[in-house]
C-alpha cells in the first residue's frame, strides 16, 4: 500500500506520494523495497499524476506505462481537455491490462491532478481532479473536485490516519460500530422489558422484538447527520462527511503554500501510523511532493536523493 495525496486550491494542485513498495506473494508482505517513485509529471501537459496498489502489470512497471502514454498521446499540449487526458489515460492502461494480465484484478489507482489548457479550458479558472481506479478488471474515471467552485482533498492508499484526523473517524470504526448495534439493541431491549415488568406489566416469556434494520435502528446518528446514500459505498461517504466532530478545513481558502504544507501533514499521520505502532509498514520510505499550476505546470517540490554514507579519512 501507499499513500497519496491530492489537494485542489486556488493557487494550483498539490500532490503527494510516500516511496515505499510491498511485496507479497498472494499474503502477507515479504519485502519492503523503498525509494520507488510513485507522482511524476504527465509529459509536457499541466498535469501530474500518483499511483498506489499495484506497482506492475504483467511485469512492467505502471511508471513506464503512463510516460509511454504521456509521449504518444495526441492531444496537443496547449491545447487539452485534462479530463479526455484522464479517460485517455484509463484506456491506455487498460489495454495493458488486457493485453499483459487478462483476467487479473490489478487493484490499482491513477490520481491525475493539473489544469485544462487552451479552448478546452474556457472559462475555467483553477485546476481539476480526476481518480482512475481498478477495482475489478475495468477502470473507472471518477471526477473529484473539476468544477471551478469545488475546492478540497483526495486521498488514496491507507486512508485510516487521514480519516481520523478529517473526520474522527474511519471505515474501521464505522464498521465496528455496526458490528455492536445488535448488542446494543438487545440491551436496550432487555432494560426496557425489565422495566415493564417493574410496573406490572406482564411481558410473555421469551418475548423478543426483531432485530430492526439500520435505518430504524441508526448508530450512526450518535456520530453524523447523514444521509442514507444508493449505495453502502456512497453512506459510508456519507457518514465521514457528515461527521459532527469533522474538523472543517478551508481549501477553498489555501494558498499553494499552505496547500503543500496541509499534504505534508496529512502524510506524517499515515507515517506515523505506519512506523510507530505494531505493523508492517505499508507506508514510508521518502516523501514526494509536487505542485501543478495554470502558468508553471507540473514542479517537484521535494524528492529523495540518492546519498553516499561519508568516509573518514585520517
Amino acid at each position: 500500500m501507499t499513500i497519496n495525496v491530492a489537494i485542489k486550491c486556488p493557487g494550483g494542485v498539490v500532490l503527494g506520494a510516500d516511496g515505499l513498495v510491498t511485496i507479497s506473494a498472494g499474503g502477507p508482505p515479504i519485502s519492503l523495497v523503498p525509494y520507488y517513485a510513485k507522482l511524476f509529471a504527465l509529459g509536457d501537459y499541466a498535469a501530474g499524476a500518483m499511483l498506489n496498489g499495484a506497482g506492475s502489470i504483467g511485469g512492467r512497471e505502471v511508471q513506464s506505462i503512463i510516460s509511454d502514454f504521456a509521449e504518444i498521446c495526441d492531444a496537443p499540449e496547449e491545447d487539452y481537455s485534462l479530463e479526455f487526458l484522464a479517460r485517455a489515460l484509463r484506456d491506455h492502461v487498460q489495454k495493458e491490462i488486457r493485453d499483459r494480465a487478462a483476467g487479473q484484478n490489478p487493484l490499482l489507482e491513477i490520481i491525475v491532478g493539473g489544469y485544462s489548457r487552451g479552448s478546452a479550458a474556457e472559462g475555467r479558472v483553477y485546476g481539476e481532479l480526476y481518480s482512475l481506479k481498478w477495482e475489478n478488471a475495468t477502470g473507472v474515471v471518477r471526477s473529484k473536485y473539476t468544477r471551478d467552485e469545488e475546492f478540497g482533498i483526495h486521498y488514496g492508499g491507507q486512508p485510516q490516519a487521514l480519516d481520523r484526523f478529517q473526520y474522527g473517524l474511519d471505515d474501521w470504526t464505522i464498521a465496528h460500530m455496526l458490528e455492536k448495534r445488535r448488542g446494543l439493541f438487545d440491551q436496550v431491549q432487555d432494560y426496557i422489558i425489565e422495566h415493564l415488568k417493574q410496573k406490572g406489566h406482564r411481558i410473555r416469556v421469551g418475548h423478543r422484538a426483531p432485530f430492526p434494520d439500520i435505518e430504524t435502528f441508526n448508530v450512526l446518528g450518535l456520530v453524523s447527520d447523514f444521509e442514507f446514500g444508493a449505495t453502502p459505498g456512497e453512506t459510508l461517504k456519507n457518514v465521514k462527511e457528515g461527521a459532527s466532530q469533522r474538523f472543517p478545513t478551508m481549501e477553498r481558502f489555501f494558498s499553494l503554500q499552505m496547500a503543500v504544507d496541509y499534504c505534508a501533514f496529512l502524510m506524517s499521520c499515515a507515517y506515523a501510523v505506519n512506523n510507530f505502532t505494531y505493523m508492517v509498514p505499508g507506508v514510508g520510505s521518502e516523501t514526494s511532493v509536487a505542485s501543478v499550476t495554470g502558468e508553471g505546470g507540473f514542479e517537484l517540490l521535494k524528492s529523495w536523493t540518492t546519498q553516499v554514507p561519508e568516509i573518514a579519512i585520517p
